[in-house]
């Protein structure tokens, strides 16, 4: 029987077990099998970014910091959103980005982002109290929702005979066709810890 957790902002596990995480090599489409896994765009002020974040409670998630804060400022604007995938269809009908993620249509909903208070930006490996939450401003309903590992969890499973966990989250797959995938797509893969 294999160990699943479910971990979408990376960089909270490098926070619990620094060195002992291997990168996860592509994964398949996760389609519905983890709705409370969102994508967040984020307004800094040097542009718009985006993250994977856990939805753990009708209104919060979990994300990493960086995902939460930019130099030292909270985000200017955020969003998240619960879908398969996350394009952007008829962008061309808004102004600007922001006016394309506040209408209502689109599906995304406005929220607030805060960081550790002990976060700070630096290029500092590893970086530590990389993590956050988002508060949305409107309750996503589900029937289950997205937690934590308890504290130690990759140093337990670490030497364990079977130490697999479910990473999900979007973003990039590869970098090579064939095997390059929609960044804009929710992806989940099995990931084993490192010794």
């Amino acid at each position: 029987m294999s160990r699943k957790v479910l971990l979408s902002a990376l960089p909270v596990l490098i926070l619990l077990a620094p060195g002992v995480l291997n990168a996860i090599t592509f994964g398949e489409p996760d389609g519905m099998r983890h709705p409370y896994v969102g994508a967040i765009i984020f307004q800094t002020v040097t542009g718009y970014y985006s993250c994977s974040a856990t939805l753990v409670s009708p209104t919060v998630l979990v994300t990493a910091a960086h995902c939460t804060s930019s130099v030292g400022v909270r985000n200017l604007n955020t969003w998240a959103k619960f879908t398969p995938t996350i394009a952007f269809e008829g962008y061309e009908k808004y102004s600007s980005l922001c006016d394309n993620l506040d209408h209502k249509k689109n599906g995304w909903i406005k929220a607030e982002a805060y960081p550790h208070p002990n976060y700070v930006d630096s290029p500092q490996i590893p970086v530590l109290y990389d993590v956050g939450v988002v508060v949305l401003r409107q309750a996503v309903d589900l029937n289950t929702y997205g937690s934590l590992p308890p504290e130690g969890f990759l140093s337990t499973i670490q030497k364990a005979s079977d130490n697999n966990f479910t990473v999900v989250g979007y973003g990039l797959q590869g970098y090579t066709k064939p095997f390059y995938a929609d960044d804009y797509a929710r992806y989940q893969g099995s990931e084993a810890c490192g010794a």
